[in-house]
């Protein structure tokens, strides 16, 4: 099993994959809720679903991660989202949970353009029995064109040491044509059951 929780060594680390068009490779990124993320909304207390705080954090060049605590649960959205109010970002897991603190963007090179096109991020949640799993989640990465943003796969990385490469060929295969809202995300969950997961009202 491998975590995304780098090392600072680890922030210069590429890997290549194949993939279907342009090159693509790994770029590391520490999420850092405390330096690197600014609260720009909040809100609670009557008439509110509890207590909620809304955060834009440093990406990958310039795009940003768009972080929401509401409901006692955290929401992530990569890149740019759709114009208007939110929430962007509407998938989260239904048990206690934590993230990061790495995020592993795969980065799509043809010629001089370079492109994030989904992130892989490491999850650990812990069930009702006390036992902590881990879970890799893929996401698609919004560009300033699309702005469609969304979870693209799950693998449970407890108790499979091929975990790792299961989230790179969905981050590599699957995210680029993506529909959000439309398609399904991918499940991989081969050594331990993939935990509830919670989907906010819309």
């Amino acid at each position: 099993m491998k975590s995304l929780g780098f090392p600072a060594a680890a922030l210069a680390v590429s890997m290549s994959a194949p993939t279907f068009a342009g090159e693509m490779a790994s770029e590391f990124v520490l999420y850092d809720a405390a330096d690197k993320c600014a609260v720009i909304a909040t809100g609670g207390g009557d008439g509110d679903s509890g207590d909620w705080e809304s955060s834009v954090c440093e990406g990958w060049r310039g795009f940003p991660v768009l972080s929401r605590f509401a409901f006692g649960r955290l929401f992530l959205f990569f890149g740019f989202p759709p114009d208007g109010d939110g929430p962007h970002g509407r998938d989260s897991f239904g048990q206690p949970h934590v993230f990061g603190p790495g995020i592993e963007w795969r980065i799509e090179t043809e010629g001089e353009i370079h492109r994030p096109v989904a992130t892989i991020h490491d999850w650990k949640v812990l069930g009702e029995d006390g036992n902590e799993t881990e879970v890799f989640v893929v996401s698609r990465v919004a560009s300033l064109a699309d702005r469609s943003g969304c979870v693209v796969g799950y693998v449970v990385s407890t108790g499979d040491e091929q975990a790792h490469d299961k989230a790179l060929a969905i981050a590599d295969h699957r995210a680029k044509n993506f529909k959000c809202g439309v398609d399904k995300p991918e499940i991989a969950a081969g050594g331990a059951d993939l935990p509830p997961l919670y989907a906010e009202p819309r």
